[in-house]
């Protein structure tokens, strides 16, 4: 049956979605999956939130500067969510009381 179902999604190579910076070229690679560029989850109870998930690609910082060579110098959390967004993974957001 498969066979003649042809190439479906999960037969296909995934591929990778690029982030190309316009100066500096790629700057990063993610393995392709159909999903959001952010995603947030939200569990409510009968008193409010009881569990916060989130999803960024990448990081919580856009900001790339250049040394006195002209090289660039990434702020901390550029790729802080990398490891996360990339293996497709939430991270737990704290709750508020």
């Amino acid at each position: 049956m498969l066979a003649n179902l042809g190439n479906r999604p999960y037969m296909v190579s995934r591929g990778y979605i690029r982030y190309v910076h316009p100066m500096l070229g790629e700057i990063h690679t993610t393995p392709f999956s159909s999903r959001s560029t952010y995603a947030h989850v939200v569990e409510y109870g009968p008193e409010g939130p009881v569990r916060i998930e989130s999803m960024f690609p990448l990081g919580e910082s856009g900001t790339i500067l250049m040394d006195e060579t002209g090289a660039p110098i990434f702020d901390p959390n550029f790729f802080s969510m990398a490891p996360l967004f990339d293996t497709f993974t939430h991270r737990t957001f704290p709750l508020f009381d």
